[in-house]
């Protein structure tokens, strides 16, 4: 009996410290962390020109086992972000679709089965939990979302428009990554860029009225 009633007890504190230990390492492997340290290893994606214009002073980057999201201030109105993914290295540019005029919605990943980046600025960013993709992307834009440009190479593609809501899917439309606008719709260049060195996608924003995004500012960066 005795021996019975200790198992009980073991059972009773083992079983809620294995949860606990669970979610713990779930989240660890599953979540985003911010680090200061990454910014200088995707430099060279900027013209020597463009890195003069860089703030030496803003820094921050979420950092996951597989993917790497900078984020760099160019000119003081530009907010450029970097994500590099580990897991879209084998995807064929050919095959990264961008859809125009398609419903996004704030799907699920913003309660409960995510995280959300940058939750205090506009947009938002939300991530599904687990890894992100299966060598596909598509891009979805919402149908208020507006597009004035877009443009393509053998190594990038992308558009310049004004975005109300933005989503990334994977080769079965599984929204993984969203993008909400709390503060209305912002100028955006988005660039789809495959090299020897991975896959990336490229934004340049900003919600300053006075300022203005033009395609041109796609030669900032060096896309061969």
């Amino acid at each position: 009996m005795k021996h019975r009633k200790r198992l009980k007890t073991y059972l009773l504190i083992a079983i809620p410290l294995s949860i606990v230990f669970y979610f713990i390492i779930y989240i660890r492997t599953n979540t985003h962390h911010s680090s200061w340290d990454n910014q200088k290893e995707y430099l060279w994606l900027f013209t020597d020109s463009a890195i003069n214009d860089i703030d030496p002073h803003f820094q921050g980057s979420w950092v996951k086992n597989n993917d790497i999201l900078c984020h760099f201030i160019y000119k003081e109105h530009f907010l450029v972000s970097i994500w590099h993914f580990d897991d879209l290295d084998k995807i064929k540019l050919t095959d990264a679709v961008i859809n125009y005029d398609k419903s996004t919605q704030d799907i699920d990943i913003m309660y409960g089965k995510g995280e959300v980046l940058n939750s205090t600025s506009s947009p938002q960013t939300a991530v599904r939990f687990g890894r992100n993709f299966d060598n596909r992307i598509n891009v979805n834009l919402s149908k208020n979302s507006t597009i004035q440009d877009t443009f393509q190479s053998s190594s990038y593609k992308g558009f310049l428009g004004t975005i109300d809501g933005m989503s990334f899917t994977n080769s079965k439309f599984e929204d993984y990554i969203y993008f909400r606008y709390p503060d209305g719709r912002m100028q955006t260049l988005l660039v789809l860029y495959k090299s020897a060195r991975g896959f990336f996608i490229i934004q340049v924003e900003t919600n300053a009225p006075e300022i203005s995004i033009n395609k041109e500012l796609v030669n900032i960066f060096n896309l061969t």
